[in-house]
């Protein structure tokens, strides 16, 4: 697995393990205040975290659907947290700064997920541990014909 690959599979798990916790947080506090409205951030962060979980225990298969899930996953969160910006910005008018780091956060995973070698991983089929292709009629379970 190449360091793109390898640092956008940690990053992924980095930030299901941070958010599932806030999840939990913010949660048992929209249930303590009793107002609907409070539910839909614990709510987000909940699909957020457990749907990242996910990809990142799938993005160890070599397919190009796995690539393309994970790219569209953080390319429709960093909408989401785009339009949301303006949503939690203050009086001044700016976003507070810890609502910056997981914009930033999700777009380095989405540039990971769209360069090139990141993309030569997934495109490739899998090659044995010997990093050699196996010759015809070699595989797994399969015995070589006479």
């Amino acid at each position: 697995m190449p360091g793109t690959a390898l640092t956008l599979r940690v990053l992924m798990f980095i930030g299901a393990t941070a958010a599932l916790p806030i999840t939990v947080l913010f949660g048992f506090m929209a249930i303590e205040e009793g107002v609907p409205s409070n539910f839909v951030f614990p709510l987000a962060t909940g699909v957020y975290g457990v749907t990242s979980l996910v990809l990142a225990l799938v993005a160890g298969r070599r397919h190009p659907a796995v690539r393309w899930s994970v790219l569209a996953f953080h390319i429709l969160a960093l909408v989401l947290l785009l339009w949301n910006m303006p949503l939690v910005a203050d009086a001044s008018g700016e976003a507070p700064p810890l609502g910056r780091y997981p914009f930033f956060f999700t777009l380095a995973c989405a540039i990971l997920a769209a360069l090139p070698a990141t993309g030569r991983y997934y495109d490739r089929p899998p090659t044995p541990a010997g990093g050699h292709p196996l010759p015809p009629g070699y595989g797994p379970g399969r015995l070589p014909q006479r």
